[in-house]
């Protein structure tokens, strides 16, 4: 009787340790705030919340409820005011996840600024050759 928690317990602290650290270490580094998005639970985050059918309709109503037009400093672009939602952040099960709600948002984050957003490195080869 005595072993079920001790088990429950050598499991689940491992797994909220890590969390808590990987959070930490993984986290936003620069603390710059992300945009709004529904609540998420501990340890899931917004597992249970994400659709399995239809998950534009989803998105669609997130944009709607927790959408913003305001600026979020690294992400600010030329959002027009009062447009369905620029962006909504979920986090499922550690994985975060930016929800881009328009069609002029996404073109001026992933067009415009994509040499800023980028991760690939210098090529020598091709650039200074």
């Amino acid at each position: 009787m005595l072993t079920i928690p001790i088990i429950a317990g050598s499991v689940i602290l491992p797994l909220v340790l890590w969390q808590l650290l990987s959070k930490k270490s993984r986290g936003n580094p620069q603390g710059l705030p992300l945009p709004p998005g529904p609540k998420p639970l501990p340890l899931i985050g917004n597992a249970l919340d994400m659709p399995k059918d239809y998950p534009w309709k989803t998105f669609q109503q997130w944009c709607k409820q927790y959408g913003t037009s305001r600026t979020f400093g690294h992400l600010y672009c030329s959002f027009k005011a009062g447009s369905l939602g620029d962006l909504v952040y979920v986090n499922v099960v550690g994985q975060p996840i930016i929800v881009v709600g328009s069609a002029e948002v996404a073109y001026d984050l992933f067009e415009r600024r994509s040499s800023k957003y980028s991760g690939r490195g210098h090529s020598t080869m091709i650039v200074d050759l």
